[in-house]
Order: C-alpha cells, then sequence, then structure tokens
C-alpha cells in the first residue's frame, strides 16, 4: 500500500460560530416553539467519505435559548428536559449511508440522563472540502429527523406535545 492509502483519518475541529443545535416544540396548542442550543462541542474523524466518518456531539440542556427567559427557565425545569438530571444530549453516529450524491441516512445513539435510544436523521453532506483564505480547510453538514416526547420521558410530565419534536443539527468542522 503507498502511503496515502494507509494515512490516518482526519480530525476535524468543531467551528461553533457556525454550528447550532435546534429543537422545535409543538406544546398545549400553541405556536410552535424554537430552542437553539448554545453549548455545542463535536468532534468528527473522516477522510474523503463522509459514509466511512464517524462524529460526536453533544449539546447543554442549560444553553437552551427560546428568546423568552421565562420558557428557557421551564426548559430546564424538572417539568420538561431537567437539567439536574439530564444536563447534557449526546449523539453518537453508528453507520453513515449514501443516499444520493448530497443526502445521507445517518443512525446513532442519543444519551440523555442514563438512557439511551437509537435515533436516525436524515442529512445533507456537500462532499468535498473547500479551502478558503486562511489555508483552513472546512467541511460540515446538516441533519434533520422527527423524534417523539417519549423518547425524552416527557410523556411523564404535565405538558402536552401537539406534535414530534424536530430537531437540527448543523455542523461546521474545520482542519488545519
Amino acid at each position: 500500500m503507498s502511503e496515502q492509502e494507509t494515512s490516518p483519518t482526519k480530525k476535524w475541529t468543531l467551528d461553533p460560530v457556525h454550528s447550532y443545535i435546534e429543537f422545535t416544540f409543538h406544546l398545549n396548542g400553541e405556536n410552535p416553539r424554537k430552542v437553539i442550543f448554545r453549548k455545542v462541542a463535536a468532534s468528527l474523524m473522516m477522510e474523503d467519505k463522509f459514509e466511512e466518518s464517524k462524529f460526536v456531539v453533544q449539546w447543554a440542556i442549560d444553553s437552551a435559548d427560546s428568546g423568552d427567559k421565562a420558557f428557557d427557565k421551564f426548559i430546564h425545569s424538572e417539568d420538561f428536559l431537567n437539567v439536574l438530571k439530564i444536563p447534557a444530549l449526546k449523539f453518537t453516529s453508528e453507520k453513515v449511508s449514501k443516499l444520493s450524491v448530497t443526502q445521507y441516512g445517518v443512525r446513532g445513539n442519543l444519551e440523555f440522563g442514563g438512557s439511551s435510544e437509537e435515533l436516525s436523521f436524515n442529512g445533507k453532506f456537500e462532499g468535498k472540502v473547500v479551502h478558503n483564505s486562511n489555508g483552513m480547510e472546512r467541511t460540515g453538514f446538516y441533519l434533520a429527523t422527527w423524534a417523539e416526547p417519549h423518547l425524552f420521558h416527557l410523556q411523564e410530565r404535565t405538558i402536552k406535545f401537539d406534535k414530534s419534536i424536530y430537531i437540527e443539527i448543523d455542523l461546521e468542522f474545520v482542519r488545519n
């Protein structure tokens, strides 16, 4: 094998300025509420093919920002995500499948508060990395899915979900 064929997998660093996690909730017959989680950490191990990548993303519940301080306090409370029992959510990819030129399916485990559930996302990856003006390589992907409230044990609470929870993960990574 040539040196190029045996090169190690590339490790990428999250660019937090261009990355976000967002949940959309439909509660008690109200209009949808969007919540962005501001504290995000992630790692990506990838060579050239996204379907051969492995990644982990974690976000802190106490960083939930809906633009409404009272609603943010409610999200942190034991009636919702309970930041004391579930300080963070963590998704670890298990399998990435190529569906078309830029579309992918991603399956993995979502960990929260001592529980773990399998979750599947539809995703988009643009392919080749782009070199920007400062010499850094960039890559990123977007994932989205619907999750049932029972996944987070929310059916045990006093709130009523009108629909599933829509989860969006949009991450950008850099490499020197």
